[in-house]
Protein backbone atom coordinates (compact mmCIF):
# COMPACT_ATOMS: atom_id res chain seq x y z
CA UNK A 1 0.00 0.00 0.00
CA UNK A 2 2.84 2.25 1.03
CA UNK A 3 4.04 1.84 -2.95
CA UNK A 4 0.58 2.68 -4.20
CA UNK A 5 0.46 5.73 -2.51
CA UNK A 6 3.71 7.07 -3.22
CA UNK A 7 2.93 6.62 -6.79
CA UNK A 8 -0.40 8.44 -7.23
CA UNK A 9 0.70 11.27 -5.21
CA UNK A 10 3.69 11.58 -7.79
CA UNK A 11 1.00 10.60 -11.12
CA UNK A 12 -1.06 13.26 -9.20
CA UNK A 13 1.34 15.87 -9.15
CA UNK A 14 4.12 15.45 -11.27
CA UNK A 15 4.34 15.53 -15.47
CA UNK A 16 6.35 11.87 -15.71
CA UNK A 17 6.28 9.30 -12.54
CA UNK A 18 9.46 6.62 -12.28
CA UNK A 19 8.86 4.25 -10.01
CA UNK A 20 11.17 1.53 -8.65
CA UNK A 21 9.46 -0.83 -5.61
CA UNK A 22 9.42 -4.15 -4.26
CA UNK A 23 5.65 -4.53 -6.10
CA UNK A 24 5.71 -1.66 -8.71
CA UNK A 25 7.96 -0.26 -11.51
CA UNK A 26 7.06 2.76 -13.75
CA UNK A 27 9.41 4.74 -16.33
CA UNK A 28 7.97 7.94 -17.68
CA UNK A 29 4.26 6.77 -16.34
CA UNK A 30 2.08 10.07 -17.61
CA UNK A 31 -1.41 10.39 -15.56
CA UNK A 32 -3.46 12.74 -17.65
CA UNK A 33 -5.51 14.93 -16.96
CA UNK A 34 -4.59 15.81 -13.34
CA UNK A 35 -6.86 15.78 -10.54
CA UNK A 36 -8.46 19.36 -10.19
CA UNK A 37 -8.21 19.34 -6.24
CA UNK A 38 -5.00 21.30 -5.87
CA UNK A 39 -2.18 20.15 -5.12
CA UNK A 40 -3.98 16.29 -5.41
CA UNK A 41 -7.26 14.80 -3.52
CA UNK A 42 -7.18 14.08 0.06
CA UNK A 43 -5.77 10.80 0.96
CA UNK A 44 -7.99 8.92 3.56
CA UNK A 45 -6.83 5.69 5.28
CA UNK A 46 -9.01 4.00 7.65
CA UNK A 47 -6.76 2.25 10.13
CA UNK A 48 -6.76 0.85 13.21
CA UNK A 49 -4.58 -2.54 13.15
CA UNK A 50 -0.88 -2.63 13.81
CA UNK A 51 0.67 -1.62 10.70
CA UNK A 52 -1.21 1.14 9.18
CA UNK A 53 -0.67 3.48 11.23
CA UNK A 54 3.19 4.32 10.09
CA UNK A 55 1.33 4.46 6.77
CA UNK A 56 -1.29 6.92 7.82
CA UNK A 57 1.77 8.64 9.31
CA UNK A 58 3.43 8.90 5.79
CA UNK A 59 0.97 9.54 3.56
CA UNK A 60 -2.51 10.55 4.97
CA UNK A 61 -4.17 13.63 4.79
CA UNK A 62 -6.50 12.23 6.84
CA UNK A 63 -7.51 9.32 9.21
CA UNK A 64 -10.56 7.52 9.84
CA UNK A 65 -10.42 5.43 12.55
CA UNK A 66 -13.26 3.54 14.90
CA UNK A 67 -13.40 2.15 18.33
CA UNK A 68 -14.26 3.24 21.96
CA UNK A 69 -13.00 6.89 23.09
CA UNK A 70 -10.26 4.75 24.81
CA UNK A 71 -8.90 2.56 22.07
CA UNK A 72 -9.25 5.90 19.76
CA UNK A 73 -7.32 8.18 22.49
CA UNK A 74 -4.59 5.39 22.42
CA UNK A 75 -4.31 5.08 18.44
CA UNK A 76 -4.27 9.15 18.22
CA UNK A 77 -1.46 9.41 20.78
CA UNK A 78 0.66 6.17 19.26
CA UNK A 79 0.08 8.02 15.48
CA UNK A 80 1.41 11.54 17.03
CA UNK A 81 4.07 9.89 17.97
CA UNK A 82 4.89 7.78 14.63
CA UNK A 83 4.27 11.37 13.14
CA UNK A 84 7.09 13.20 15.21
CA UNK A 85 9.30 10.39 14.79
CA UNK A 86 9.27 10.83 11.18
CA UNK A 87 9.66 14.69 11.60
CA UNK A 88 6.14 15.40 10.27
CA UNK A 89 3.57 17.82 11.89
CA UNK A 90 0.89 15.30 13.85
CA UNK A 91 -1.41 18.49 13.46
CA UNK A 92 -0.86 18.01 9.93
CA UNK A 93 -3.65 14.69 9.22
CA UNK A 94 -7.46 15.35 9.46
CA UNK A 95 -9.16 12.49 12.24
CA UNK A 96 -12.02 11.33 11.67
CA UNK A 97 -14.33 8.95 13.96
CA UNK A 98 -16.93 6.30 12.46
CA UNK A 99 -19.81 5.94 14.36
CA UNK A 100 -22.47 3.51 13.25
CA UNK A 101 -25.70 4.65 14.10
CA UNK A 102 -28.87 3.24 13.66
CA UNK A 103 -30.48 6.65 13.06
CA UNK A 104 -33.55 6.06 15.69
CA UNK A 105 -32.20 7.99 18.54
CA UNK A 106 -30.72 11.08 17.86
CA UNK A 107 -29.47 11.91 21.54
CA UNK A 108 -27.38 8.73 21.29
CA UNK A 109 -25.31 10.18 18.64
CA UNK A 110 -25.17 13.72 20.14
CA UNK A 111 -23.76 11.92 23.57
CA UNK A 112 -21.21 9.88 21.55
CA UNK A 113 -19.86 13.24 20.39
CA UNK A 114 -19.81 15.03 23.32
CA UNK A 115 -18.23 11.97 25.13
CA UNK A 116 -15.34 11.74 22.56
CA UNK A 117 -14.99 15.59 22.74
CA UNK A 118 -14.75 15.52 26.50
CA UNK A 119 -12.40 12.51 26.60
CA UNK A 120 -10.33 15.11 24.11
CA UNK A 121 -9.71 11.35 21.57
CA UNK A 122 -8.18 13.97 19.11
CA UNK A 123 -7.59 16.93 21.25
CA UNK A 124 -8.89 19.51 18.73
CA UNK A 125 -12.33 20.37 17.85
CA UNK A 126 -14.40 17.99 15.46
CA UNK A 127 -17.03 18.95 12.61
CA UNK A 128 -19.75 16.62 12.74
CA UNK A 129 -21.22 14.83 9.17
CA UNK A 130 -25.27 14.16 9.44
CA UNK A 131 -26.20 10.84 8.30
CA UNK A 132 -28.86 8.09 8.68
CA UNK A 133 -29.32 4.99 9.15
CA UNK A 134 -24.99 4.13 8.59
CA UNK A 135 -22.05 5.18 9.50
CA UNK A 136 -21.39 8.93 10.72
CA UNK A 137 -18.39 10.77 10.51
CA UNK A 138 -16.96 12.91 13.17
CA UNK A 139 -13.78 14.86 11.49
CA UNK A 140 -11.78 17.42 12.81
CA UNK A 141 -9.77 20.07 10.16
CA UNK A 142 -10.91 21.91 7.45
CA UNK A 143 -13.64 20.94 5.19
CA UNK A 144 -14.57 17.91 6.61
CA UNK A 145 -17.95 17.48 6.79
Amino acid sequence: MSESLQILRSLWTQPRTTFEGRYYTMRDAISNPKPIQHPYPPIWIGSSGPRTPMLTARHADVWNASGSQEELTELSTRLDELCVAIGRDPSTIRRSVQYVWDGLDRAELVGYRRRTRQARVFRARHHFARARRGPCSLARGRGAG
